[in-house]
């Protein structure tokens, strides 16, 4: 939900690729679910050629009930992108699933990342990584 007060903007961006964790919220305001889920994930951030290419490795879906499903038997899917003209935000994906990272910052000696997951059906979703 923003970028905290003290935080510091990573400004290398080779700061940006390597292991990441991943959270993933989906329709935290209830528009196009009756229940609110989150996905627990793991992600890794590379540049390969000028482009950029995340590999999202999921493992766990917590509906708001509670209810859990285990999706660490799925192979993990690779997504490709590049940058946005700031030079420190990324996107991967496609027209109908979209990663959007737009801040990558330091906050009390950590990495974090904050962004949206752009889906096709237009429901909103967060996500938020942190170094392991």
């Amino acid at each position: 939900m923003g970028l905290p007060v003290d935080a510091e903007l990573l400004t290398n961006t080779d700061d940006v690729f390597g292991v990441w964790k991943m959270f993933i919220w989906v329709d935290p305001d209830h528009i196009a679910y009756s229940e609110s889920s989150y996905t627990l994930a793991r992600v890794f951030i590379d540049e390969i050629g000028g482009a950029v290419s995340m590999k999202v490795r999921e493992f766990t879906m917590v509906d708001e009930d509670g209810t859990t499903q285990d999706l660490s038997g799925f192979e993990p899917e690779t997504y490709w992108g590049g940058y946005y003209p700031n030079g420190k935000s990324i996107y991967v994906g496609e027209s109908w699933y979209r990663f959007i990272i737009t801040d990558f910052y330091y906050h009390g000696g950590k990495q974090y990342a904050i962004g949206s997951l752009e889906v096709q059906s237009g429901e909103p979703c967060y996500i938020a990584l942190v170094r392991p």
